[in-house]
């Protein structure tokens, strides 16, 4: 209202980085909730940090590389009695270092539950690819790893929760590119400018993103992108007025 007294005329356009974050609130907030709590429930954090520090004190210091790992396991060749606790550290700290994929923009652009979940899996999956190294008491901290993460792994809650979760995120994440604003491959956090389109360009990805999203709601059935629809539409009427929201109705 200030600018419109003080600079009467001139256009005034809403931040696309705050206009994203929140509706990326509103349309992910409830399942990344729920995924944290579930996480929480199993208490896998602290229980992955207090397996590394049990391996960490009965190591012998003689450690193999990551990299000497792989062809091990894949070929199945005579191993150290090392080894597996050497793979059983490594995926645990692998596991722990999700933080590392995230791009620095925060939630919802950046989805740390998400990340530690996946490779939760990821790590379950590898382990369930190699029964022979688990077997024996040398595979002893690969068989506790591997409990750990099937537990998780396997609880239907978080299953259904994430399955959801990663259908609203393809839906957030298809705006961000549309927007060109805290793109998913970005790596310039907050520095991001978004590569500098021109608002032609924009407005003519918006147009397609809302006619996606319409059809997609129209398949599923689902009222989840009510309130999306309505923020964008709602803000395209404040900043263009009500002759191009009748072009953007129109999908042209």
């Amino acid at each position: 209202a200030a600018v419109a007294a003080v600079f009467p005329g001139v256009p005034s356009f809403i931040c696309h980085f705050h206009f994203l974050r929140d509706i990326g609130k509103d349309l992910l907030e409830k399942e990344y909730n729920d995924l944290r709590n579930g996480l929480k429930k199993h208490r896998v954090r602290a229980l992955l940090r207090q397996k590394l520090k049990t391996i960490d004190q009965k190591s012998e210091g003689n450690t193999l590389r990551p990299e000497a790992l792989i062809p091990l396991c894949e070929t199945g060749a005579p191993f150290e009695k090392s080894l597996p606790m050497d793979l059983c550290r490594i995926l645990i700290h692998w596991i722990l270092d999700y933080p590392s994929q995230l791009a620095g923009y925060g939630f919802p652009f950046d989805r740390s539950h998400m990340a530690f979940y996946q490779r939760l899996e990821a790590a379950s999956r590898i382990l369930g690819r190699i029964p022979r190294m688990i077997q024996g008491p040398a595979g002893r901290s690969l068989r506790g790893l591997q409990n750990l993460l099937k537990k998780v792994a396997s609880d239907r809650m978080l299953k259904k929760v994430v399955q959801q979760l990663n259908k609203n995120a393809e839906v957030f994440d298809a705006l961000r590119q549309a927007l060109s604003i805290a793109k998913k491959e970005g790596r310039n956090g907050l520095n991001d400018n978004g590569g500098e389109p021109d608002l032609d360009t924009i407005e003519m990805r918006v147009k397609a993103f809302k006619k996606w999203v319409m059809k997609e709601k129209r398949i599923s059935g689902s009222r989840a992108y009510d309130k999306l629809i309505s923020q964008i539409e709602k803000y395209w009427t404040k900043y263009n007025g009500p002759r191009n929201l009748d072009n953007f109705h129109g999908g042209d």
